[in-house]
């Protein structure tokens, strides 16, 4: 819409020397003004349907929000600048390119979707493992995340948080049925060779590429609160 009525609202605004950059500052007016378009439109949502205030979800989400509406509308610059000296061939190769765009973050957020399927079927096998405390790594997974939101971290650390308290116990693996499922008290060395899922369940998920953060959590399973140990 911008580049196409460029020649209505382009000559009202300033300009320097570098028609470029005059497209590229011109395109981030634009994106501001959308922002608070947005965030009105948000806040309207949000008032009636009695979920977060729009201020709360913003100030959670501003960073990227910047960074995204920033980016674009400077492409956005951009591409009047080019369909003022091109005509519709520019707009023809920024549709082309904004495709492509998509599709590749349509496979990112598709490889995502594979990640956490994974993550499901693990801790539902560690469930089959040990009916024993089935829906355990499910109850400590959401506690974990409502305590990560309290602490105020951030969206990508909580969901971080999350997916380590569904792995958490997934050293059981590597635990010997006669130890795992033993009716009475663990021995000595049976309690030894138990404290080691932590360590397997660290190995098994630093074997998945992208999760190396999340088996660090695991690998410290049971440790101390201020530290020293199992």
């Amino acid at each position: 819409v911008a580049a196409l009525t460029s020649t209505w609202w382009s000559p009202l605004l300033p300009s320097t020397t570098e028609p470029i950059v005059d497209a590229g500052v011109h395109g981030m007016g634009f994106a501001a003004a959308f922002m608070l378009v947005d965030f009105l439109a948000a806040s309207l949502a949000a008032r009636r349907s009695g979920g977060r205030g729009a201020l709360d979800f913003w100030l959670d989400h501003l960073p990227v929000l910047f960074a995204r509406y920033s980016s674009q509308g400077f492409a956005a610059g951009l591409i009047v600048y080019w369909y003022a000296d091109s005509g519709l061939s520019a707009i023809t190769a920024a549709v082309a390119g904004v495709l492509l765009v998509q599709a590749a973050y349509y496979f990112h957020r598709r490889a995502g979707e594979t990640v956490e399927s994974a993550i499901a079927a693990l801790a539902s096998a560690i469930d089959a493992r040990d009916p024993y405390t089935a829906g355990h790594s499910i109850r400590v997974a959401e506690y974990a995340a409502l305590a990560a939101v309290r602490l105020g971290w951030s969206k990508a650390k909580v969901a971080r948080t999350n997916k380590a308290g569904l792995l958490h116990d997934i050293g059981k693996l590597g635990v010997a049925d006669d130890v795992l499922h033993k009716p009475g008290p663990l021995s000595d060395a049976e309690f030894d060779r138990m404290k080691r899922h932590a360590s397997v369940g660290e190995e098994i998920v630093a074997q998945v590429s992208g999760l190396s953060g999340i088996a660090t959590i695991v690998g410290q399973d049971n440790e101390r609160w201020a530290g020293g140990g199992y």
